[in-house]
Order: structure tokens, then C-alpha cells, then sequence
């Protein structure tokens, strides 16, 4: 079952990050000035874990918000934005994948995390 860890960071900001069953990163979010706020971000993802797949490297193919988005960084690899309602970004792929294949399994993981555990670090 996947994870989310919440921890601060080396300037005590409060991140999360979703760990996939194998204990990979799969997803990030932002930072957060207070811990109540990066719990927010996950339960904001939790609630739009549904949403539909755009994939920007497929012509035609546009949602509305909430969305996950696939694309692809400047290093040419497949990333993904999870989209709120508001258009703020609230988690972000924590690596470029080679092929998209990986790349959807990852919004898989995201997709199963609306019950998940929340462990503080």
C-alpha cells in the first residue's frame, strides 16, 4: 500500500512525498510554511486522486482542472502534475521516466492513495 511521509526540509519547510510499495518516490509536493498546510496538499490529493489523465504529448487531448498531466521536461522524459480544481499544482512526479509506461504507473500509485497512511518523519 502506498504512503505519504511528511518531514521538513534543510530550510524547515514541511514537504510530503507518496511512496509506492516497493518504498519508491513516486509523487512530491510543494513546500509548506506550516504543517497544516502540507497535510491540506495531501488531502487535496486524496480528494482529486480521480481525475482524468491529459496527455500533453498526444495532440488534442485537454481536461479542466482537476487534472493529472503527462508531459515531457526539457531532458525529453515523461513527468506529471496532479492539478487541483483552482489550477494550483499539488503534486508533482519525482522523476523523469524514459517511456510513459512508467510514467502512468506512477499516476497509478497517485490514484490509489485516498486512504492511505500519513506518517510525520
Amino acid at each position: 500500500m502506498p504512503k505519504f511521509q511528511v518531514y521538513r526540509d534543510n530550510a524547515g519547510k514541511y514537504r510530503f512525498r507518496l511512496r509506492a510499495d516497493n518504498n519508491k518516490i513516486i509523487a512530491v509536493g510543494e513546500a509548506y510554511q506550516q504543517y497544516s498546510g502540507c497535510i491540506n496538499g495531501i488531502k487535496s490529493i486524496q480528494k482529486n486522486f480521480k481525475a482524468p489523465v491529459e496527455d500533453t504529448t498526444v495532440e488534442g487531448q485537454r481536461f479542466s482542472n482537476p487534472k493529472f498531466q503527462v508531459y515531457k521536461d526539457n531532458a525529453g522524459e515523461f513527468r506529471f502534475h496532479l492539478y487541483a480544481r483552482n489550477g494550483e499544482i499539488i503534486a508533482d512526479s519525482s522523476e523523469g521516466y524514459e517511456t510513459k509506461d512508467p510514467c502512468l504507473s506512477g499516476i497509478n500509485v497517485v490514484g490509489q492513495s485516498d486512504t492511505v497512511e500519513i506518517k510525520d518523519l
